[in-house]
């Protein structure tokens, strides 16, 4: 897989709307943090519960990059869409269970862990894609798309090393960094889907 075919891409699927998607990054980044910030100390509880209830925001702005690249794009409140369906429950499971998964595999050591983090990176645009598979479907299927392309993830993660570096080091560039990655991933995403859609009709 090409990666610098796949971030060219996204810069040019990001031109012209720059700016409005560093002002959506930074609504996701407000509403997901902003429960660290208020309940400290003794109500440190309160935070995690509420870390939880907002999870489904993050693949609501994953969806929301996927219709980018698609040309689809709807508008801000995407980031809303699964407590609008009334699936937030569901990706909640979805998110508690991925994450059970790879705590596990990081058990026997560290490299199992992060093999199982790309293993089910998939499932958040498995989620728009085939809202009809329970989790279990979802983090298999995403399993098995990923046959083949894990090392290509690594490698694509790897080349976003000196972008985060210097993103952490002027900190506003955290905004442009995340838009960048996640359009990249979502452009990763319809690779290796349209890679396993050819090898269904193949078969």
């Amino acid at each position: 897989m090409n990666r610098l075919e796949l971030k060219n891409s996204a810069k040019e699927v990001l031109r012209g709307k720059w700016f409005d998607e560093s002002i959506l990054v930074l609504v996701v980044g407000l509403i997901t943090g902003l429960p660290g910030v208020i309940f400290k100390g003794n109500y440190v509880i309160i935070a995690q519960i509420m870390n939880i209830l907002l999870a489904p925001i993050a693949f609501g702005y994953a969806r929301h990059l996927l219709l980018l690249v698609r040309g689809e794009n709807k508008g801000f409140d995407d980031i809303l869409y699964y407590y609008k369906e009334g699936r937030s429950f569901e990706i909640i499971i979805l998110i508690f269970i991925t994450g059970m998964f790879i705590v596990l595999w990081s058990l026997l050591f560290v490299i199992p862990g992060i093999i199982a983090a790309y293993r089910y990176t998939l499932s958040q645009y498995l989620a728009h894609d085939n809202p009809e598979l329970q989790a279990g479907e979802n983090l298999k299927l995403s399993s098995n798309m990923m046959n083949g392309f894990k090392f290509d993830y690594f490698a694509l993660t790897l080349s976003f090393l000196g972008w985060a570096i210097l993103a952490g080091i002027t900190v506003i560039g955290l905004f442009p960094f995340a838009i960048y990655v996640g359009t990249t991933n979502a452009l990763f995403y319809e690779k290796v889907r349209q890679a396993h859609l050819g090898h269904q009709e193949a078969v």
